[in-house]
């Protein structure tokens, strides 16, 4: 029989990425299948391993294990336990928002590489959608393999009549302890994912809603150069219009 070699893994498998993202560190092979590196969680060497075509994962030191879905889960909550002290209070800081309400929307802070983590679940509230990870050079951006979704969309189960449609994470947040704060419990905030972004299928949740578009506030301007350059808040708001004009109930 024809032997048929089999290659080591790649150490740079696209697969990789949400785990590098998180804390992992690949430091290795082990057999045809896995990769090994430091563990994201318990922080040991080459005691974490992954299947890259799979997803597969576990740890031999602290025994955490799973697929996919089940590490995005665990990142969440161990970020959740882990923020807490200076690492809390330096967020809280920088975007005016109580610690209370970051807990409220699940926010963790990940001391591997310290980044702070905000969970976006699916439309049930059952699985992570998506966590967004805010880097100490201010950067926010998304796991590998997730997809964008409206910020808050788990709460469109609840039958509120008025919606507040904010632009990203922040926004939404800062906005849900407002009308907390406002005594406007009977209102949900939806963030978009960027300005422009408004799809056409989320129509569907805004169907006899009121609602207050509050994008950020940047119009048109024509720059130093004399270029003109349309602003992201205002298309943005010229956008969901369009999508909701007769959708809505204003």
């Amino acid at each position: 029989k024809e032997f048929q070699y089999m290659a080591e893994p790649s150490l740079k498998h696209s697969n990789l990425k949400v785990f590098r993202q998180h804390g992992f560190i690949p430091q290795g092979t082990s057999g045809s299948t896995q990769v090994i590196g430091r563990c994201p969680f318990c922080g040991a060497n080459k005691k974490f391993f992954v299947n890259p075509e799979t997803k597969k994962w576990d740890c031999k030191i602290c025994s955490r294990n799973g697929g996919y879905q089940k590490f995005l889960q665990q990142i969440v909550e161990y970020g959740q336990e882990n923020f807490h002290g200076a690492r809390a209070e330096a967020l809280c800081l920088k975007r005016g928002i109580s610690k209370d309400t970051f807990e409220f929307f699940g926010v963790g802070f990940n001391p591997v590489n310290e980044t702070y983590l905000i969970p976006i679940w699916d439309q049930v509230h059952k699985e992570i959608y998506n966590i967004r990870i805010y880097r100490k050079d201010g950067i926010l951006m998304n796991s590998a393999g997730c997809k964008s979704a409206l910020y808050g969309w788990w709460s469109l189960e609840e039958p509120h009549k008025v919606i507040w449609l904010c632009e990203g994470e922040w926004d939404s947040i800062t906005m849900t302890e407002i009308l907390i704060e406002n005594g406007l419990e009977d209102a949900i905030v939806l963030g978009l994912p960027g300005a422009t972004t408004f799809k056409a299928d989320w129509t569907g949740f805004f169907s006899g809603k009121i609602v207050h578009v509050v994008l950020d506030n940047d119009y048109d301007k024509t720059d130093a150069q004399g270029i003109f350059r349309p602003g992201a808040g205002r298309q943005g708001m010229l956008k969901a219009y369009e999508n909701l004009r007769g959708i809505c109930k204003s």
